[in-house]
């Protein structure tokens, strides 16, 4: 199975550092310290574990989340399922500058794409493994507008046969003095979602939130298979690695120079590393919210996750251990505005970019990073990024390197 690293979508920064004594090039016009980079940045065949998760590489377990992921019938209206916002014919994002469900959400969605690497998911990290970032959409009200109870219905209705496969039969829900047609719990205790919810029994809570996290881990284990393919840029480090000085031809001159601008001078290389072409870390960049007001970002997601419902220390987290989580410190001084950095996989395809959805196109994000025209309304800038300068070549060879980039969606990950 074919993987990538760390993952979501948007930029994050090419950088400026203090020069550095210029290596001597091999006659590939590659240093040795490159050559080893490029190939830490080729796709690999690795498979992170999640430990969350006992299901998470169970075939069956796979195709029923392949399903699901599909399954508008998840939804109230049966107009939307996760495919709505995480379209593969847009590389598993939507297109707009924000969400839209049942309503308007706040930020843009991210790719799909390699997103099971690293410890945090959603742009502000607020959720610690790919199934309890799936809880969130499904019961937003102004995204899925879903509940747990009608997940548990489809689970014990649409997909009985798949589900017992590997969970188990589904329990009996037709008892409707016990059971209501759609229930959740929600911090508005006057929602009548939440007002059904409270009026079941401990017990049957229990039984339905655990049929909800099953299929929270199904989903999960097919996200986990919706992977970057190989692209040009893998063929042409392949190509350096087996000794053809050309790099087989895989990358014209532009690419090239864009590739040498994005490890060299514009040092993008220290936010977008590895296979996925990021850090998985949460910076901010001082970015211009478009629609006013101010995001906190990193600092309410790691306050969030650390009491989480299905958060890695809960009973629903298969994992015996989170040092991850024990060790966050939600005070950290510069998470304030801070957001995930993004993948660099087919980001030329997935158009608009940051958290907020407010960068149009490249050229957008290109001018931003060559003048850092503003600063962030709370904490510092990213300290490591300084004005790149980039002349219009400039910016149109970086264009050309990340075109190098894209690879079609893979099959598998394709509608069943």
């Amino acid at each position: 199975m074919r993987l990538g690293w760390i993952a979501a979508l948007g930029l994050a920064a090419c950088t400026t550092e203090a020069p550095r004594p210029a290596a001597r090039p091999s006659s590939t016009g590659w240093t040795a310290d490159e050559r080893a980079q490029l190939t830490k940045l080729r796709m690999v065949d690795w498979l992170a574990k999640d430990p969350t998760n006992s299901w998470a590489d169970d075939p069956k377990a796979i195709a029923l989340g392949r399903a699901l992921f599909y399954d508008k019938s998840l939804s109230p209206s049966g107009s939307y399922a996760c495919s709505s916002c995480h379209d593969p014919s847009k590389h598993f994002t939507d297109g707009l500058p924000v969400a839209q469900g049942v309503g308007t959400a706040g930020r843009h969605t991210p790719t799909v794409e390699g997103a099971q690497h690293g410890p945090w998911f959603f742009w502000d990290g607020r959720a610690d493994s790919m199934w309890a970032q799936a809880s969130g959409p499904l019961e937003n009200p102004v995204e899925m507008g879903s509940d747990r109870m009608r997940v548990a219905r489809v689970l014990s209705t649409a997909h009985r046969d798949a589900y017992a496969a590997v969970f188990g039969p589904p329990p009996d829900l037709t008892d409707a003095a016990r059971f209501p047609a759609d229930a959740r719990p929600d911090g508005d205790a006057t929602v009548p979602l939440a007002i059904a919810w409270s009026g079941m029994a401990d017990a049957d809570r229990t039984l339905v939130t655990g049929m909800f996290v099953n299929g929270l881990k199904a989903i999960a284990a097919f996200e986990r298979t919706v992977l970057p393919g190989d692209a040009p840029f893998d063929a042409y480090v392949d190509a350096l690695h087996g000794g053809d000085l050309t790099g087989g031809g895989k990358l014209d001159e532009a690419a090239v120079r864009g590739l040498r601008l994005f490890l060299r001078d514009g040092n993008c290389i220290a936010c977008h590393h590895g296979p996925l072409f990021t850090d998985g870390a949460f910076h901010n960049l001082g970015t211009p919210e478009p629609r006013g007001g101010f995001d906190p970002g990193r600092s309410v997601g790691a306050s969030a996750v650390k009491t989480a419902e299905f958060n890695c220390e809960s009973g629903w987290s298969d994992a015996p251990d989170c040092p991850e989580l024990r060790y966050l410190n939600p005070d950290f001084l510069d998470f304030p505005s801070a957001f995930k950095t993004p993948t660099l996989r087919n980001v030329t395809l997935t158009a608009p970019y940051m958290h907020h959805g407010g960068m149009k196109d490249l050229d957008a994000v290109l001018e931003f990073y060559s003048a850092l025209p503003t600063q962030p309304v709370v904490g510092h800038r990213e300290l490591t990024l300084k004005p790149l300068n980039l002349t219009p070549a400039q910016r149109e060879d970086l264009k050309a390197f990340l075109r190098s980039l894209e690879a079609p969606v893979r099959p598998e990950a394709l509608p069943p």
